[in-house]
């Protein structure tokens, strides 16, 4: 211990000329926490010397990343944390309630063996540790050796079912009062059990969550630790399963983890734990988490589907009771020939919405139709629609939402809406400056249904396979299209045109790639019928397009869909990709184009797998209609 005491104090000395006094003095607090707690830790547990060293090496860390990061408020706020990071009081007596703790596991022998020596250090010894091996992996029967020796760990083996089946395999063998998690691959701090069980004690209190230490690619470390609130907490998750300390009473209320999410578990789980009762924040430093690049579920599955599937959850439904009339230039059977996808998120929502185009209204005019319906709010589809029936809308008294695809091409129109009271918002696509608007303005893409799309998860790709929405593009990019066929003899084009699709640019595009060896023209009926074409494609490619799809994407079988559908897009340079540029494949010539895609036949297995997560998570975080219409029903 005077080695690890020796080390802090030359390290704190080198900061002798260091600018930034308040970091120095909350490491000298830190140090001396230290020098006061070793003489009773290390006389109850050997392996407390070694975890209190191994905290001491890690907080080192802080010397150079910090000095960056502290350059902030913010960063110095969530630092703060570290000067308190050590519990003042001995642990609580060895008669206190018993604490069930849940690791999963799958391989990882070493860190699995790190994570359970960290448990079994702990200065609170009343526990029981439940490893689950979650399909039998040898190496966790490896890890567990490191361990198997103290009585209060055992370990259980189940079929592979995925960390939340493990999690919940864990929790319905723990006997304990309170329940705790550590993954394998992080580790506690000595006293996190001692300071969480104590907040227990003669208190109704039913949840805790400590602070924690972030080790992360680079020598970075950083610190995560904010007082609870529950609005923060559904729109981002701060706490972390792996310093949740929670009451049996609370699973057994609100049930075990949600087996059909992958991603964001402890999002979800702290969710329902906390739907009725708050969690209390504590400021010790419960775990060092490893946010390093390990072959982790974090690094290797995408985030956006669950992050997508969680925020719906629990978003609820804020259009209830909205009655929405949805202009459109036609529509086919209750579907609108423009915006199907916003249609879709709006009732998903909650909104009741009728559809009205001019093609099929039997003679019955907008503001009939307004009234008919009992609209609140008329959304148009397309600015051209607004600039002829809008005032129809105004008539009534309904509020009106105007979608405006190319803002250049309608500027008259933009100075009318910005002057008629019920125009509640304008759409206009990612990085429109129209200051005139105001408050109206809403940037939104081109976006998705999640229930045209499916699911993306175990749809096997067929890596020489390319998707393309012929609807979607101009003569110029079809042209495009077939010349990069051309040039990629060892890819296969799959093009889906609109059965409806009579225009002579399709048709000769059609009577031209009839002549192409690797291109296959599709007829689609419905979204079903392209969902089919994207979901078996590794990749989507999109050519130049017409101005009235500005902004990424409109139907089935676009950028956003095709993304979402788990397609690795291909993009002209002439196109903004948006938040797709780091997430696909960007070309500024046909040859670029193919030469792209033949490099795509030497990528590892991790970096398809890569490319393809960034796209998916693009997607379902930025275009999925649900998700992005909420901002037009702000709470409160």
């Amino acid at each position: 211990m005077a080695r690890m005491r020796g080390r802090v104090t030359a390290w704190i000395g080198s900061w002798g000329s260091a600018q930034n006094q308040e970091l120095q003095e909350l490491v000298i607090a830190l140090q001396r926490r230290l020098d006061e707690l070793v003489p009773v830790w290390t006389m109850q547990h050997q392996d407390v010397q070694h975890q209190i060293a191994d905290v001491a090496s890690r907080v080192q860390q802080l010397h150079a990343p910090v000095e960056r990061a502290i350059a902030t408020s913010e960063a110095a706020s969530r630092l703060a944390g570290v000067a308190a990071g050590v519990p003042d009081a001995p642990p609580p007596p060895t008669d206190g309630p018993l604490v069930s703790v849940v690791v999963p596991a799958h391989g990882a022998a070493p860190l699995l063996a790190r994570a359970l020596r960290s448990i079994a250090a702990q200065t609170y010894a009343r526990f029981e540790c439940i490893v689950v091996s979650d399909g039998g992996d040898p190496g966790v029967a490896d890890g567990f050796s490191a361990v198997s020796a103290d009585s209060r760990f055992r370990l259980v083996t189940i079929e592979r079912r995925g960390v939340c089946g493990a999690r919940n395999a864990g929790l319905a063998d723990g006997s304990g009062a309170l329940y705790a998690f550590l993954d394998a691959d992080n580790q506690w701090t000595p006293w996190h059990l001692a300071a969480s069980v104590a907040a227990f004690v003669d208190s109704d209190v039913h949840a805790t969550y400590a602070a924690m230490l972030i080790e992360r690619a680079g020598g970075v470390v950083d610190a995560r630790s904010q007082p609870f609130d529950r609005a923060a907490l559904l729109d981002e998750c701060f706490i972390d399963l792996n310093v949740l300390v929670h009451r049996r009473a609370l699973y057994e209320q609100q049930g075990g983890f949600d087996e059909a999410i992958q991603r964001l578990v402890d999002w979800d789980y702290v969710a329902r734990l906390t739907e009725h009762v708050p969690a209390v924040h504590l400021r010790h430093i419960g775990c060092i988490y490893d946010d390093r690049e390990n072959e982790r579920i974090s690094t290797t599955r995408p985030i956006g589907p669950s992050w997508y599937t969680i925020r719906s959850k629990w978003r609820g439904r804020p259009a209830e009771g909205v009655r929405a009339l949805w202009v459109t230039p036609a529509e086919h059977d209750g579907t609108p020939a423009v915006g199907a996808d916003e249609v879709a998120g709006l009732r998903a929502l909650g909104a009741t919405v009728a559809l009205w185009s001019p093609s099929r209204t039997g003679g019955a005019a907008l503001a009939d139709a307004v009234r008919e319906h009992s609209a609140d709010v008329v959304h148009f589809s397309t600015a051209a629609l607004a600039s002829r029936y809008l005032d129809d809308a105004v008539s009534t008294g309904a509020a009106s939402v105007v979608r405006v695809h190319r803002p250049a091409g309608h500027v008259g129109l933009l100075d009318r809406l910005a002057l008629e009271p019920t125009v509640q918002y304008v759409l206009v696509p990612p990085g429109t400056t129209a200051p005139g608007l105001a408050g109206r303005r809403v940037e939104l893409g081109g976006l998705f249904s999640p229930d045209a799309v499916g699911t993306w998860d175990g749809v096997a790709k067929d890596h020489r396979l390319v998707a393309v929405a012929a609807h979607g593009h101009v003569r110029a990019g079809l042209a495009d299209v077939l010349r990069i066929a051309a040039l990629s003899p060892a890819f296969r084009f799959v093009v889906t045109v609109p059965d409806s699709g009579r225009s002579r640019r399709l048709a000769s595009f059609v009577e031209a790639a009839a002549s192409a060896d690797n291109v296959e023209i599709v007829r689609t009926v419905g979204p079903a019928d392209a969902r089919q074409v994207i979901r078996g494609a590794a990749f989507s490619l999109h050519p130049e397009h017409p101005w009235w799809l500005d902004g990424p994407i409109a139907a089935v079988g676009s950028l956003a869909a095709a993304a979402a559908a788990g397609c690795i897009p291909v993009i002209t340079s002439a196109r903004d990709g948006g938040d797709f540029d780091f997430a696909s494949l960007r070309y500024t010539s046909p040859e670029h184009a193919a030469s792209l895609l033949a490099s795509t036949m030497n990528w590892t297995d991790a970096r398809r797998r890569d490319m393809q997560r960034w796209a998916l998570d693009v997607a379902w975080m930025n275009y999925a209609a649900p998700q992005a219409l909420t901002s037009l029903f702000p709470v409160g």
